[in-house]
């Protein structure tokens, strides 16, 4: 664990979406006093199993975690993923959460930034700015959960693909970037990673959309609405 001192990595913390509102010198004065710690996660290293204490809140500065449940018999469920700039835990706190409801992994290596879940909410009890900037995101965190629901409830693969296209990074334009590989994609749209691939593949043929360096490029907008 290493204390948060360093340049980069205050800035890097400073982008995520809670403090983007926030200037360099308003953000270093909100978090003067209070401590942060910076831990480095590699792939497939539990971070927090279901069942500890809630004592800390995380920020993802760059990876991405994955959030699992498992079964009686030990299958794996995934559930959702947080990724670069966003945090985790802050519901748990503020309903009073005694354990973690889930287990996290690290999906891809990863830097979190931890801060003690007392302090932080107090701090945004007691700061107006972060109470709205709070309020703000999760209130989007909310709108994309809704977006995910209403994603997932369609019935194929490509219906959900182009729902993800175009219901929910319709402003990435026709050139949308894959959250580090397909299995997270897959993982996403409740999927296999076979058979989005198969899917990815089929549509390229037809030429509705192509995956290439780490994007889905859209070639046929129109054929791509027409499915929802």
């Amino acid at each position: 664990m290493v204390v948060l001192k360093n340049m980069e990595d205050i800035r890097a913390l400073q982008s995520n979406q809670l403090f983007r509102s926030f200037d360099f010198t308003a953000f270093r004065t909100l978090l003067a006093n209070i401590p942060l710690q910076k831990e480095t996660y590699n792939k497939d290293e539990i971070i927090v199993e279901e069942g500890a204490e809630v004592q800390r809140v995380g920020f993802v500065l760059k990876g991405a975690l994955r959030v699992t449940n498992y079964t009686a018999e030990g299958l794996e469920l995934n559930n959702s993923y947080f990724f670069g700039s966003e945090m985790f835990s802050e519901y748990l706190v503020f309903s009073h959460a005694r354990s973690f409801v889930y287990t996290l992994v690290c999906a891809e290596n990863s830097e979190v930034v931890w801060m003690n879940a007392n302090q932080f909410r107090t701090l945004v009890h007691q700061n107006a700015n972060l109470s709205q900037a709070m309020i703000y995101y999760m209130s989007c965190r909310g709108y994309r959960d809704q977006l995910l629901l209403r994603c997932i409830g369609y019935k194929t693969i490509r219906e959900r693909l182009a729902f993800w296209l175009l219901g929910i990074h319709q402003r990435d334009g026709d050139s949308v970037p894959i959250p580090f590989s397909q299995q997270i994609l897959a993982d996403i749209l409740h999927v296999s990673r076979s058979s989005l691939n198969h899917e990815l593949k089929q549509l390229s043929e037809e030429r509705i959309l192509t995956y290439e360096d780490q994007h889905l490029h859209i070639i046929n907008r129109d054929a791509l609405s027409e499915l929802l």
